[in-house]
């Protein structure tokens, strides 16, 4: 099992870099801690069920994460937005607090004319790579 999660991983060290200098409010992107809290009521979800749940609420751009497998691995809704008026920004919102645990937010702040794609991964937050991902879920910011 480890070796096809091995062969299944992939890397995102070197396309954060790429993110983190794309605009002011990019600064906050990147690999984020989740905090324990808040509950995604309505909003797109995406149920990965060997790693746990990532939603995303549109109306305020709220995050959420929650680790739904107990393996002591962390899990991460790995994020990327794009819209006409702004530049292409990515990310990492991750939980390492287990299946225990319940649902982990972070705010962010996107224009309304753009597009949040994300998907649930299980993360590797020492060397940043990814592993286990889900389909990827794409909707429009601003609901």
């Amino acid at each position: 099992m480890r070796l096809f999660r091995a062969l299944t991983s992939v890397s995102l060290g070197g396309m954060m870099a790429v993110a983190v200098a794309a605009s002011p409010a990019s600064a906050a992107d990147g690999w984020q801690r989740a905090k324990l809290g808040g509950s995604p009521g309505s909003a797109p979800c995406i149920v990965n069920i060997l790693v746990g749940e990532g939603c995303f609420e549109p109306l305020g751009e709220w995050v959420y994460v929650k680790d739904t497998y107990a393996d002591n691995e962390p899990v991460g809704v790995v994020w990327s937005f794009s819209g006409p008026s702004s530049s292409y920004r990515e990310g990492v919102i991750y939980v390492t607090e287990g299946s225990n645990a319940g649902w982990a937010s972070v705010n962010k702040s996107f224009p309304e004319d753009g597009w949040f794609s994300w998907r649930v991964c299980n993360v590797d937050i020492t060397d940043g790579s990814t592993s286990w991902c889900s389909g990827e879920e794409t909707v429009p910011t601003g609901g």
